[in-house]
């Protein structure tokens, strides 16, 4: 059988209007997640996070590790860790419903234990807010969980 072009015009727009369709449905299915809910208040005191950056770069980085479904965070010396308040802020990049906080609660040997046994796995980020001795720090760390 053979098609004119007229024919094969035809087809080419309903295929493509077909695949817009279905673009705009598949879409409309994923809501946008935004990074935070108050994207513009926080993009106001951006400078502060710029700062503590840099603050927690002149300590050191963190050292995590993961065994056993328990998240080990360690900080790095130079500061009196039973003086430190802060938390810890796990972000999951795909699902805004996942993210959770724990408080910061840093031992003796400047460790901070972390079970993730009830965690989803996948990518996740870490974020440190911390402040300690008159100073605030401020890490942020992709991880796998």
């Amino acid at each position: 059988m053979k098609i004119n072009w007229g024919t094969g015009i035809v087809i080419s727009l309903v295929l493509f209007a077909g695949m817009l369709v279905a673009y705009m449905i598949g879409s409309a299915r994923n809501p946008p997640d935004l990074v935070t809910p108050n994207y513009y208040e926080e993009e106001i005191v951006y400078q502060d996070r710029i700062d503590y950056t840099k603050n927690a770069s002149d300590l050191g980085p963190l050292e995590i590790s993961n065994e056993s479904n328990i998240l080990s965070i360690v900080f790095p010396v130079g500061f009196n860790s039973e003086t430190a308040t802060g938390n810890l802020h796990f972000y999951r990049p795909n699902n805004a419903n996942l993210d959770f906080n724990t408080p910061l609660k840093i031992d003796a040997n400047n460790t901070q234990s972390v079970d993730v046994s009830k965690v989803i796995r996948g990518k996740w980020i870490l974020k440190v807010n911390m402040q300690a001795a008159g100073k605030n720090y401020y890490w942020e760390k992709q991880i796998t969980l």
